[in-house]
């Protein structure tokens, strides 16, 4: 993540779920790379719980285990930022809807 090296960092809380994914992601998937828990937390911890494993997903299918040059913490970070940014965006929305008189999506 593009703010992973700033210091000094807060900390974030993450679900034990996640935890133990990125520690299952390291162990199981073949990454060329190990996922850095220290630089996905905060982004992770973002996202509701199934949205952060969802994208911790995501990541094992679009990475080619055969690229070495392939990172699997910026992917991370890339897709739940898109994530949250989605999330944010739909959020926005809803209030708009709702004050035109219709559902909001959901």
């Amino acid at each position: 993540c593009p703010w992973a090296a700033m210091a000094p960092r807060p900390k974030v809380k993450l679900k034990r779920s996640v935890v133990d994914r990125v520690a299952h992601v390291n162990a199981n998937a073949g990454l060329p790379a190990p996922l850095r828990l220290g630089a996905v937390a905060g982004v992770l911890a973002s996202l509701p719980e199934v949205d952060a494993l969802a994208v911790l997903d995501a990541v094992v299918r679009e990475i080619d285990p055969a690229d070495p040059s392939a990172d699997p913490t910026s992917l991370t970070c890339k897709l739940a930022a898109a994530k949250a940014a989605a999330e944010a965006a739909e959020a926005a929305a809803e209030p708009a809807q709702v004050a035109a008189g219709e559902e909001p999506a959901g």
